[in-house]
């Protein structure tokens, strides 16, 4: 495959497929990025039909060794990793205390630094919406609560221009620990009529209304 960077310098085409989401590490075998088609006909080829396209329709190009033992599911993944916008699953939580929504602020390293949003993170492979909140809990805000403690209110469905975020939202009343912002730049207590006071990521922005009407 063929990923945008020079190679010769001199009207070089490049595959208009986005390497970078599609999580490379969990296909079969985890295939391996090149910047060249390989030799003989296949760089040919590649920029042939490269040529031919219109810069927007997706194209790249496949080297699939003979001993390859899953070709046709290879092919597949890399088919609806194509055609397909990668789905991010992600477990958040309203932490409530006294009538007050914990809030975080990603640091400025993060994407969208700055912004508002409720704890939570990513859904690891093997992980439910619970066991991924209960952990990103410990390492963003270094509490800890089980699942007993999490009641599931409502999800966020959202498409961004890279992705597209489900996110199912936990109420979460109990926990163990003092609330340290591990990960993020500043976490604070919020009523619930002040939450659009704050800058929130627009998958968040519809639970808003929802959580004030929760309390």
């Amino acid at each position: 495959m063929i990923k945008n960077s020079n190679i010769t310098g001199k009207g070089d085409l490049y595959s208009t497929i986005k390497i970078e989401d599609w999580d490379i590490e969990g296909m079969i075998d985890s295939p391996i990025i090149s910047d060249d088609a390989g030799e003989y006909i296949c760089n040919e080829t590649l920029y042939h039909t490269l040529s031919k396209l219109d810069g927007k329709t997706p194209c790249f190009f496949l080297h699939l060794p003979l001993e390859q033992p899953d070709a046709k599911g290879l092919v597949l993944q890399c088919l609806d990793r194509m055609l397909r916008p990668a789905c991010l699953d992600v477990g958040a939580g309203a932490i409530i205390s006294e009538g007050k929504f914990l809030a975080a602020r990603r640091s400025p390293s993060e994407k969208h630094a700055g912004w508002w949003e409720f704890p939570g993170g990513k859904i690891e492979e093997g992980e439910t919406p619970e066991q991924a909140l209960i952990r990103e809990l410990k390492e963003e805000l270094n509490i800890e609560t089980k699942g007993s403690c999490l009641a599931p209110l409502s999800f966020a469905s959202h498409q961004y221009e890279k992705f597209h975020l489900l996110m199912p939202l936990f109420i979460c009343r109990r926990w163990w620990g003092n609330i340290l912002a591990l990960e993020s730049q500043e976490v604070l207590w919020v009523w619930p009529k002040k939450l659009r006071d704050f800058d929130m990521p627009p998958a968040d922005e519809p639970l808003v209304s929802m959580l004030r009407d929760f309390l």
